[in-house]
């Protein structure tokens, strides 16, 4: 069986908890300065954030997405231009955005919330080529796998890292097999653990005239999981960062929580309320549902009832009984602060 031949290729700086960015915070690329399409951008740029948030992408549907970019601009909490060099005109807008405002928002959609740390993440990538094999290193930092690397653990932040392949890694590595079982007994394993990471990442890339294909595995918490990608042997960058997309979604959601008990308080805001006999009636309807534990007025003026509501379960079940009704419409989702719309139906 073929043993690994130790080749220092390229480096990748180490992209630690420390030096992923804040997860609610994120960078487009801007053709100009005007507050139009700065609004659009912060969309863009809360998308970018949503993905980080929840984590796996099979999470997020069209619907949610909606209904959280549509308060892009009213969540963004700071912004700033910042020039691209040999550009006269594109400038990188950086966002930044509320945490609160945002994960209240996934919360009344039920939506899962990876938390703060992620795992730390050692990744031993192999390109095998022309019957050479190349293990890729932490020296430099240009090539083409990497800058995708880099690019995707960002996007999602993820804390990845790759080994540094000094003498101590390569007598680590001597005797090691691509092709084994990342088991607890495995030397990439056993040299993983310098690195102190909590998942141990394992791609063994072979390109064979103008095909690829892509072994994946990885280590985690004393379980191996495995996939295989094969294409073009010209989209590797693609098949990387399809890897790393996937490994983001499984741990996502192995890690990602709902958080059930955030939104309980809500402020209801109800249109089409003509006078005090509209008011008693909505009052009596709402004190007699089970999922209101508490109802009080805070305002009625203008056709417009405010009430400040305390539930006893997620807004999602207590809306899906209130379509039923013949008294309540329901109008729109939660806004930021927590305020859902109602329409009285007399």
């Amino acid at each position: 069986m073929q043993r690994l031949v130790l080749l220092i290729l390229l480096a990748l700086p180490s992209l630690s908890q420390a030096a992923v960015s804040s997860l609610y915070t994120a960078t487009v690329v801007a053709e100009n300065q005007s507050s139009v399409l700065r609004q659009q951008l912060s969309r863009e740029a809360l998308a970018t954030i949503l993905l980080r948030v929840v984590g796996a992408r099979e999470k997020i549907t069209e619907t949610a997405t909606n209904t959280i970019l549509a308060q892009a601009p009213q969540w963004v909490t700071h912004y700033h231009y910042e020039k691209i060099a040999g550009e006269l005109t594109q400038q990188r807008l950086t966002f930044s955005f509320d945490k609160r405002q945002v994960e209240l928002a996934l919360t009344a959609l039920n939506l899962p919330i990876w938390p703060w740390p992620r795992p730390d993440i050692l990744l031993w990538l192999i390109v095998n080529q022309q019957g050479k094999q190349q293990l890729i290193s932490s020296e430099q930092s240009h090539h083409p796998l990497v800058t995708t690397i880099q690019t995707v653990a960002e996007q999602r932040a993820m804390p990845i890292v790759l080994p540094l392949l000094d003498l101590h890694d390569q007598y680590q590595l001597r005797y090691a097999e691509t092709a084994q079982r990342l088991t607890s007994d495995n030397l990439f394993v056993q040299a993983a653990k310098r690195y102190g990471v909590d998942v141990v990442l394992l791609a063994k890339m072979t390109k064979m005239d103008d095909k690829l294909t892509i072994d994946w595995q990885y280590l985690y918490q004393g379980t191996v999981h495995q996939w295989r990608s094969t294409g073009e042997a010209s989209s590797d960058r693609e098949y990387i960062a399809q890897g790393i997309h996937q490994l983001a979604d499984e741990l996502a959601g192995k890690l990602a929580r709902v958080e059930l008990t955030l939104q309980r308080h809500y402020r209801f805001i109800i249109n089409n309320v003509e006078g005090f006999n509209d008011y008693s009636r909505i009052m009596s309807y709402l004190k007699n549902r089970s999922e209101i534990k508490h109802v009080s007025l805070t305002n009625l003026q203008n056709q417009q009832l405010t009430l400040a509501v305390e539930l006893t379960t997620s807004l999602t079940a207590l809306n899906s009984d209130i379509g039923e009704s013949q008294i309540l419409r329901y109008d729109s989702a939660p806004s930021g602060d927590k305020t859902a719309y109602y329409r009285y139906m007399p």
